[in-house]
């Protein structure tokens, strides 16, 4: 890994009420790895809302809306080799990372030394399910490349 720090973004999302969306999808280059730094989750609108968020590893043909990730900062002439996608279909969950239940935005960040390694070629994806109301989400992802 070369220590190429950046966020991948998935904005304005709509999750249906008791609705499951994977809501953002990350690709790591084949022969390199992601090591995931953390993950947020924003809700919009000013409902109390009850979501179930998952990290996912998964598998698939995955199909769904580009994504382009940031560098962080935005210098020198690197290339972010990993492919994102944002509301996917075409996925098999293979393992689940973490799980939340939430009534409102959320951050965490992985301590140092217990960050998710995504092996080369490997998938992971962020899974929201929206019980009882519609909600609308952002769905920020921090790592390095």
């Amino acid at each position: 890994m070369s220590a190429l720090p950046f966020v991948a973004i998935a904005d304005n999302i709509a999750v249906a009420s008791n609705a499951t969306v994977i809501v953002l999808t990350g690709t790591a280059p084949a022969n390199h790895r992601l090591k995931l730094l953390g993950w947020t989750l924003t809700l919009g609108g000013v409902a109390a809302l009850d979501i179930t968020a998952r990290l996912l590893m998964v598998t698939g043909t995955l199909t769904g809306t580009a994504v382009t990730p940031q560098k962080r900062p935005n210098i020198g002439s690197e290339t972010l080799l990993s492919t994102w996608l944002n509301t996917v279909s075409g996925h098999t969950v293979s393992e689940v990372i973490s799980k939340k239940r939430l009534q409102a935005s959320f951050a965490e960040a992985f301590p140092l030394g217990q960050e998710i390694i995504v092996p080369g070629g490997g998938k992971f994806a962020v899974e929201i399910t929206s019980t009882g109301s519609a909600a609308t989400v952002c769905v920020e992802v921090l790592g390095e490349e």
